[in-house]
């Protein structure tokens, strides 16, 4: 049975610095644009989904290029981005409410200065709210509830669910920002190499009917006989299993990884993988499955060559 990869939980000072940078400079920059723009539209759906892809897209650049291979520090640094970010959204909020609110007092009131104005305003939001500043204005945006508009038809968040669907949208956000660095501190590292594993290469491939035939050759570590199994044409017809490996080239002596997998094609023409089993083998084990392959693609062109020339004799 073939050992799955474990990353080493390795965070480098370096590393963390870059995530560190990232997570914030992601968040106040997004969550700024974000509170800019929803002056004008805010699409409650589609917004806290691209805030925290976003976000994850940075900190998985940053998980790659600091070599962070830790889950743990890379998913705290995410959840950092997106409280950064939804944070720096509502904050900016307030203060494009502060803004307007100038403007309505210069309009209504010219001869009143900004110091009174904002004492004005602060006295109204603790009256409102109990509170002041930033924590009284989120207070009063909850009191005044949020508007959704849905097919020309309005529906109307109260207080309570005011703060309900704030708490979703901040989930959301943090929710994608945390699998994306998740999944980047688990990607294959090579301690020897202290680089990354290269990109999957498909090896070969067997028909449907021979998955239990190949699983029970992995599971047993009998990897040359996997290798005499693949059809190296890839002209086999969906569903079929597909044999996958990923190497890294600059430690040809640290194992490789193997991905055994269903594949399967919609009537689209995309094509999905399921994962059967996957591990790591040893840089024997790799040479015997890769000895096999080439010996079958020696004789696949043995046979391929005498054809051809029978050809050409005609």
């Amino acid at each position: 049975m073939m050992k799955r990869y474990k990353p080493s939980n390795i965070a480098p000072n370096d590393g963390k610095k870059l995530l560190a940078i990232s997570s914030v400079a992601t968040g106040v920059v997004i969550g700024g644009v974000v509170a800019f723009i929803s002056q004008f539209f805010y699409f409650i759906v589609l917004f806290p989904l691209v805030m925290g892809g976003a976000s994850g897209a940075a900190i998985a650049w940053a998980v790659h290029k600091g070599k962070v291979r830790n889950p743990l520090v890379a998913m705290s640094f995410a959840a950092l981005s997106g409280l950064v970010m939804y944070g720096t959204m509502n904050y900016g909020q307030y203060l494009l409410f502060w803004q307007e609110a100038f403007k309505t007092a210069e309009k209504e009131m010219p001869q009143t200065d900004r110091a009174t104005v904002n004492q004005m305003l602060e006295t109204y939001l603790k009256e409102q709210t109990d509170s002041s500043g930033f924590v009284g204005y989120l207070k009063y945006a909850a009191k005044k509830g949020i508007d959704i508009t849905k097919s020309g038809s309005k529906i109307h968040l109260d207080e309570t669910f005011t703060w309900f669907y704030w708490l979703i949208e901040l989930a959301v956000i943090e929710g994608l920002a945390i699998a994306a660095a998740r999944a980047a501190a688990l990607a294959p590292f090579s301690e020897d190499a202290n680089d990354w594993y290269d990109a999957k290469q498909l090896i070969g491939m067997v028909e449907n009917s021979a998955k239990e035939e190949i699983l029970g050759y992995i599971n047993n570590e009998h990897f040359g006989k996997v290798g005499s199994m693949l059809d190296l044409q890839g002209d086999i017809p969906y569903p079929h299993i597909e044999l996958h490996m990923q190497s890294c080239t600059a430690a040809p002596s640290s194992d490789s990884i193997l991905f055994l997998s269903t594949a399967t094609k919609d009537s689209k023409g995309n094509v999905a993988l399921k994962e059967l089993c996957s591990g790591l083998i040893s840089p024997l084990q790799r040479a015997d499955l890769t000895r096999a392959i080439e010996e079958k693609k020696t004789a696949q062109n043995s046979v391929v060559e005498p054809k051809e020339e029978k050809a050409e004799e005609q």
